[in-house]
């Protein structure tokens, strides 16, 4: 059985392999269960005040927040692995650029909900329907200047001009 979890495929013994997949699969089950308190624990709290604003912010960043620590989660059980430094550089550029499009993620949901929520139903109430045609041109605006300033950003941070 030693034999089995000594033997070396790419620089690591299959026990090194184990502990990273054992570390990867523990960081998704954090995730879950963080995901879990959130939506039960934390909004059953927020229900409770009197804004509305809480709520949305928690609704809108839990996801995200949650997909930051599986991330690093996955990046600490890759370097627990000897791995070249070709290869680490590209985990390295493929988990930043997976951070930067979370943050635009972030950014543009709770922009999206705050805009939903507090500035779509003073639109209605107007008598002019300019501001209801322009509300989602601009939304649409903001949110491809957020999503392509994060990639040209996830990119360049990568080494790619």
């Amino acid at each position: 059985m030693l034999e089995i979890i000594n033997k070396t495929y790419y620089g690591n013994s299959i026990g090194d392999w184990l502990i990273a997949f054992t570390l990867i699969a523990f960081s998704l089950i954090i995730g879950k269960i963080l995901y879990w308190f959130s939506s039960t624990m934390l909004k059953r709290f927020t229900r409770k005040t009197e804004t509305k604003f809480d709520d949305i912010f928690v609704d809108m960043i839990e996801e995200p927040l949650i997909m930051v620590g599986v991330i690093v989660g996955i990046w600490y059980s890759l370097t627990t692995l000897n791995i070249s430094s070709n290869v680490q550089e590209v985990i390295d550029n493929i988990l930043y650029i997976l951070v930067i499009i979370n943050i635009a993620w972030l950014i543009t949901r709770t922009i999206d909900a705050l805009v939903e929520h507090y500035i779509v139903p003073i639109t209605e109430k107007s008598e002019t329907d300019l501001d209801d045609l322009l509300l989602p041109i601009i939304r649409t605006i903001f949110n491809f200047l957020v999503w392509s300033i994060a990639i040209i950003v996830g990119l360049n941070n990568a080494g790619y001009n």
